[in-house]
């Protein structure tokens, strides 16, 4: 493009120098320092970054291109600021408005006004303001001042509100909001359009088709509706069509087909129905046909690729089209893409596809093809294609066995980077030349029904980030050559016969994020080092033989979002690490054999929204920190040994009776069907009517209590005195081992009670003494402390009343108190159970004890 000697004259070096460090100045963000080292007055503008000068008039600026260079700020307002024939301020950061004429300028105005010239000659053939943060409407005046306008591209701007176009003798024209001007049809010169990525509403003009010498339509990823305009065929100088992703009605235009110069079509995503116009099969000239994601019906040409001899990409997936595929399609020497997936093609897969030299991708998933012979000998053929990348022939009806000859080939090792056959009923053993695939990236044989073990080949794939093979019959252990694949994102081994241990390197592969054994026979225990990758987002591990205690370790995997553990055998405890894990959304641990309480600390799993702990024998109480799980939507902790009040708050209103069923010592509110809690307030009343009665003809017996206490107390002090003063002598420390045979392992049905530091267990030592041994469970904080505090105070203090302290056992593992065994139960057991039968006698005596201690 050149510049005039009319702007010559108007115009000198320093005004284009000018002009340009303006925009440097008005530069905020160069995150690359493309302009703050190279746009220096020490070195001639011409050859700054991005700048073009003329060929005539050398020391001019012709064009200017800062196309995604990441730079942020505004454009200058100045109308006497040189701008050159092709402006291009692509993938930058230049918000801002884009107002009407008559509005206050801002950034996005300014950039229309700073290409204004004043000899109209002299404007800009291209406007490129694509992928900014423009919004609003365009200049009223922008076409007046761009009468050399051939090129606009606005696209993936926010352009909703209304597009002003008054050009030719429609100066003043305003449209409705979101629309397309008919004006667009007055452009003589206008060679390119690009619209794409706005909100744009209503329907595409008809007048469009008289600009003639249109050659780029580009409407895509708006909100058009209506029907494709006829009048497109009439531009003949059209070589792309791009109207995807909109909310058209109707069929596709035959038309179209009559476009001789059209390259590429695009019209993906458009709602359209109907068949394929078979005019569209007669542009010759045709190298691009995405019709994707639409309602076409009917069939292909059996000769599509003689009569489309350029083409290179078909894609019409997901559609309703219907018959064989088109064994032509093997002329198509330049065809490089063929997308046919979900559809209804039925038949084989012509063997003739393995003549495409050009073929890099092959997607016929999701149809009703068939094989007629033992093996998928089509794959074989497809070893002739040395640029074949990604093979995609899931869902199909193919009921074949993977040939080896398939993998052996070397043009596939090198080329083959994704392998889809999910659930097109293969059969046999996956074969050991697998490993020969080493550029494979991508490998999915899940949902069919191969048989055998997996090769231990499969360690080869060191490029592999993702491996689908669940829904099948293999058997054998998993690979430990599985853990030399340090790329791997995805590994899905689910519901086949695998059996062994879980290998405990899966720890150590860096890249994994997804790991799926579930409903295997995997027997062992869950290693620590399986928690190695802190970076795992979901484990499931569940409906498998896995035993023993789930480890701390559990809560280092910070960024866990879903991990699903049930139907194993683990028990113990379920670790109070857990509640670390703010990201964890969903938590199975169902039946298994945990015990142990609900930690307080799930109360912090802010982020949970599915929590399944049912059949297991977990006791204690549901803690009332689990009300702050605002996304709880789902609560399963039915079948267990839980006791106290359900809480009521949070999400706990909108959970039933099914959440909680088979823990009979729960209460709470009458809807989740447990009796009801007996609270202080509650049994107030009830004392306060026994004492009404009770005490009219009680009077004499008070006075007679009265002066007993007074004697008890004294004597009780005394006697208190003595105890403490003299003590008593303990028996020697008992070893953890002989805790362990007294308790039976610590077993449940030993288990007396449990409070907030631990358990209480009966116990029954070899020399036939029976004990309560409370056990502190060192996890919870401050245990240690308050074993500390009790010891303290059992050594100091000695009371009749009191509960005599037999020793204790202690180290940095383990510590318990051994008391006296009480077989009668707790003061509380006899005040306030429903079975309590003690009279008003025994009552007032009770509280003459507890005076006296």
């Amino acid at each position: 493009m050149e510049v005039t000697s009319t702007a010559g004259s108007l115009y000198n070096v320093s005004t284009d120098e000018l002009a340009l460090l303006a925009i440097k100045n008005r530069i905020t963000s160069d995150p690359n320092n493309l302009l703050l080292n190279n746009w220096t007055q020490a070195t001639p503008f011409c050859s700054w970054y991005g700048v073009t000068c003329g060929t005539r008039h050398t020391t001019r600026v012709t064009s200017l291109r800062l196309l995604s260079a990441g730079l942020s700020g505004t454009i200058a307002r100045n109308r006497q600021s040189y701008l050159p024939l092709f402006l291009g301020i692509r993938k930058q950061q230049f918000p801002g408005r884009c107002p009407g004429r008559n509005r206050v300028a801002a950034p996005a105005k300014a950039l229309v006004s700073s290409i204004q010239q004043p000899h109209r000659h002299n404007s800009p053939e291209f406007w490129l303001a694509g992928d900014n943060q423009l919004e609003g409407t365009l200049p009223m005046d922008i076409c007046g001042n761009l009468p050399r306008l051939q090129g606009l591209s606005t696209s993936r701007n926010q352009l909703g509100i209304a597009i002003s176009f008054p050009c030719a003798e429609a100066c003043d024209v305003r449209v409705d909001a979101g629309s397309i001007p008919k004006e667009f049809g007055n452009f003589s010169v206008l060679q390119g359009l690009y619209l794409a990525g706005n909100n744009l509403t209503g329907s595409i003009p008809e007048e469009i088709g008289n600009a003639p010498v249109l050659q780029v339509l580009s409407l895509r990823q708006n909100s058009l509706v209506g029907t494709i305009p006829p009048s497109l065929g009439n531009v003949s100088n059209l070589e792309m069509i791009d109207l995807g992703v909109n909310n058209f009605q109707g069929s596709i235009p035959i038309e179209l087909g009559h476009l001789p110069n059209l390259q590429q079509l695009y019209l993906s995503f458009d709602n359209l129905s109907g068949e394929i116009p078979m005019s569209i099969f007669n542009i010759s000239t045709l190298q691009i046909l995405a019709l994707t994601g639409n309602s076409l019906s009917g069939s292909l040409p059996t000769d599509m690729a003689v009569r489309l001899p350029n083409l290179q990409g078909v894609f019409l997936g997901s559609n309703q089209l219907t018959g064989p595929i088109p064994s032509s399609f093997s002329n198509g020497s330049v065809l490089s893409v063929i997308d046919l997936g979900y559809n209804l093609f039925n038949g084989n897969i012509p063997m003739s596809l393995g003549n495409l030299l050009q073929l890099q991708t092959l997607i016929l998933e999701g149809n009703q093809l068939t094989n007629d012979k033992t093996e998928l000998e089509f794959l074989t053929a497809l070893t002739n294609c040395p640029s074949l990348n990604t093979i995609q022939i899931g869902y199909n009806r193919l009921d074949g066995v993977l040939p080896r000859s398939f993998m052996s080939s070397g043009n596939l090792s090198a080329s083959l980077g994704k392998f889809h056959a999910s659930g097109s009923g293969l059969k046999g053993v996956i074969p050991t030349e697998i490993g020969n695939l080493t550029n494979l990236y991508w490998l999915s044989l899940a949902e069919n029904n191969l048989t055998g073990e997996f090769p231990d080949t499969i360690g080869n794939l060191r490029n592999l980030r993702r491996f689908r093979a669940y829904d099948n019959g293999i058997q054998g252990g998993i690979p430990s050559g599985l853990c030399n694949l340090e790329g791997l994102y995805e590994l899905n081994l689910g519901n086949n016969k695998l059996s062994g241990e879980l290998p405990s390197c899966l720890g150590n592969i860096s890249s994994l994020r997804e790991i799926y054994l579930d409903s295997n026979a995997l027997a062992s225990s869950l290693p620590s080092s399986f928690w190695g990758n802190k970076d795992l987002l979901v484990v499931n591990l569940s409906s498998n033989f896995l035993y023993g205690a789930l480890g701390q370790e559990i809560g280092s995997v910070a960024a866990l979002r879903e991990l699903y553990l049930g139907w194993n055998n683990f028990s113990g405890d379920i670790p109070t690490s857990i509640g670390g894990l703010q990201e964890l959304v969903n938590l199975s641990l169902s039946m298994n054999k945990l015990d142990g309480s609900i930690p307080e600390k799930f109360g912090d799993l802010i982020s949970l929204e599915y929590l399944d702990l049912s059949h297991n024998n977990i006791s204690g109480i549901i803690p009332m920190s689990m009300e702050k799980l605002s996304h709880l939507v789902y609560l399963n902790l039915s079948f267990n040994e839980l006791s106290g009040e359900i809480p009521n708050g949070g999400p706990f209103q909108n959970f039933t009776a099914a959440s909680f069923i088979g823990n009979n010592a729960l209460c709470g509110a009458s809807r989740f069907n447990v009796m009801a809690c007996k609270t202080i307030e509650s049994r107030k009343p009830r004392r306060n009517r026994v004492l009404k009665y009770v005490l009219p003809s009680c009077a004499l017996l008070v006075l007679t209590i009265g002066l007993l206490t007074w004697i008890l107390i004294r004597f009780g002090k005394k006697e208190s005195r003595i105890q403490i003063e003299s003590g008593i002598v303990l028996r020697q420390r008992i070893s953890y081992v002989e805790i362990l045979q007294a308790t039976e392992d610590f077993a449940a049905a030993n288990l007396l009670g449990s409070g907030s530091f631990g358990k209480v267990y009966k116990g029954m030592f070899l020399d036939g003494a029976v004990a309560a041994i409370k056990v502190f469970n060192l996890d919870v904080q401050d245990a240690i402390k308050s074993f500390d505090r009790e010891c303290e105070a059992m050594r100091n203090i000695r009371h009749r009343n009191l509960v005599k302290v037999i020793s204790s056992c202690s180290n940095a593992d383990f510590k318990a108190i051994i008391f006296d065994y009480m077989p009668d139960g707790s003061l509380e057991k006899w005040l306030y159970s429903e079975n309590s039968c003690l009279d008003m006698k025994q009552r007032l005596g009770i509280m003459i004890d507890g005076i006296c201690t």
